[in-house]
């Protein structure tokens, strides 16, 4: 019995690369298999992600480790020292040691392109918290980040619905970023329902507090550029059902710095103006939005993320679709008016053009959010938009 397939594999990683330490050992072993096969003149003729099998995923991750350190080592008499990746050390039970506390490595909890996040025991507070580990050293992008999160703390997070950035410091060579102990991720979440859509009053809460987050960034005068289901972790689903921070600050730029023709945001989440070289303002995150807005409630991505060109096609097609809420004026009911709300939202963030783009200070005065189109109604469905709500602290008369 075997494990997974590499296509699984990949597909549990969103799609995100393999760094060169995890893809030299899958190489070495197919050519071990195909020198075998050549010799005895075999053509296997199909070979695929879905086709190669993990054998135990989790026990040979730390032996795969040993085998690139190894390896790099034999390499570093013929090549160049100045490596593409570098391969985090830490393991299970290592302290970290910051200059104001140590942190007791308990598990990883995922990984990404900037490296490896950890969950941590602080042995000075007792508390939990999440470690950031960068497997790049570029100083430049990290210094970016920590100068972000530091001007973040002027803000009351809690209220802002933004991550608490705890300590950064620099361990056996690596950057490390220690923020508080979230739950899972909105993506991790949607895993779980196997992409089943969210309902208007799930999806509320949601918008609420990504808007509360986004007007104080606009304050700031700071563009985040990287939302994504990802990027937004509830914070105890258990306890608090869609209570949410927004996290992950490391492509954040001011406003004043962003350039025509930067690439910003990831492909499916991305705005209008970057795919066609306009100018850049804060009104790309109110894009991005708009997208999520449509994924949590569909389920899927409204734009493809392929190529540019079915990008475009799709945005194209959208243009010509009726205005709301004109095209929805003949329905009548609490559902009804709360989709039709839901949608002008939606149609808003989803502005090509970033001026007539809906503000979050706009968005938390939208009906959607602050539920005035269903009154005073008493019905299941509003009590359960309110219940939903309350992890979300607004000004509703009705509540």
């Amino acid at each position: 019995m075997l494990d997974k397939s590499l296509w699984d594999l990949m597909k549990e990683r969103k799609m995100v690369s393999l760094n060169l330490s995890q893809i030299w050992p899958i190489i070495h072993q197919l050519l071990v298999a195909f020198s075998a096969l050549k010799d005895m003149g075999i053509m296997y003729t199909d070979l695929k992600p879905d086709n190669v099998m993990l054998v135990n995923h989790k026990d040979c991750l730390t032996h795969y480790k040993s085998i690139w350190k190894n390896f790099s080592a034999k390499m570093s008499s013929t090549a160049s020292t100045s490596s593409e990746e570098e391969v985090i050390q830490f393991q299970k039970y290592d302290v970290l040691r910051s200059g104001t506390a140590r942190y007791l490595l308990l598990e990883f909890k995922g990984e990404g392109c900037f490296g490896q996040v950890a969950k941590c025991f602080n042995l000075q507070t007792e508390e939990m918290v999440a470690i950031k580990i960068h497997k790049h050293n570029n100083n430049k992008s990290i210094q970016n980040e920590v100068e972000m999160l530091r001007q973040l703390r002027a803000l009351d997070t809690d209220k802002k619905n933004i991550v608490k950035f705890i300590d950064n410091f620099e361990f056996h060579g690596a950057s490390c970023l220690a923020f508080e102990m979230l739950d899972k991720s909105l993506w991790d979440l949607m895993k779980q329902r196997k992409m089943v859509s969210l309902n208007l009053s799930q999806i509320r809460p949601i918008i609420h507090q990504l808007l509360v987050a986004f007007s104080a960034l606009k304050d700031m005068g700071i563009m985040y550029t990287d939302l994504k289901p990802d990027n937004v972790m509830l914070v105890n689903h258990e306890d608090q059902p869609f209570k949410i921070k927004l996290i992950d600050f490391g492509l954040a730029i001011p406003a004043h710095q962003a350039e025509v023709g930067m690439v910003l945001q990831a492909r499916a989440y991305r705005s209008p103006e970057v795919y066609f070289g306009l100018p850049l303002t804060e009104a790309v995150d109110m894009w991005g939005m708009g997208c999520m807005m449509g994924f949590f409630y569909f389920g899927l991505h409204l734009f493809p993320s392929d190529c540019d060109y079915h990008w475009v096609k799709a945005i194209l097609h959208m243009l010509g679709q009726p205005e709301t809420p004109v095209e929805y004026e003949i329905v009548t009911g609490v559902r009804p008016k709360d989709r039709m709300a839901f949608l002008s939202l939606l149609k808003q963030c989803l502005q090509v053009d970033a001026e007539q783009r809906i503000s979050p200070r706009e968005a938390l005065k939208h009906t959607y959010v602050t539920m005035a189109h269903l009154g005073n109604r008493t019905s299941s469905y509003v009590d359960t938009a309110g219940i939903l709500m309350a992890v979300s602290p607004g000004r509703f008369g009705w509540i």
